[in-house]
């Protein structure tokens, strides 16, 4: 029984060149950068060439300290969207394997 490990590729965009933090940039790890609401990558973003997938970074609303609420930016907020399709997609097929898991979130995106 395999675990998907889902992590935010960082917010340090290309000022450091091209690629992405650990865990993310871990093979086995899915990696997740921010797209906003045009489906552009954000400059904050951080890519490479083993960057897996793109979710919505960018003025995600969301609850805030001292029961706030209002819009965040950032790679931490894209990774749980994946994350959550992970786990549905895991609902419907319990032997999912992680190659699979890839493929499938790869071949919808």
């Amino acid at each position: 029984f395999q675990i998907p490990l889902v992590a935010s590729s960082g917010n340090s965009g290309t000022d450091e060149g091209f690629g992405i933090n650990y865990p993310a940039a871990h093979p086995g790890v899915i990696s997740v950068g921010a797209v906003d609401d045009l489906d552009i990558i954000p400059e904050y973003s951080q890519r490479s060439s083993n960057l897996d997938i793109l979710a919505p970074g960018s003025e995600v609303y969301t609850a805030l300290s001292a029961g706030l609420y209002g819009s965040v930016v950032g790679t931490s907020f894209a990774a749980p969207a994946v994350a959550a399709t992970v786990a549905l997609l895991r609902q419907v097929n319990t032997s999912i394997n992680l190659t699979d898991i890839r493929s499938t979130l790869l071949a919808s995106s």
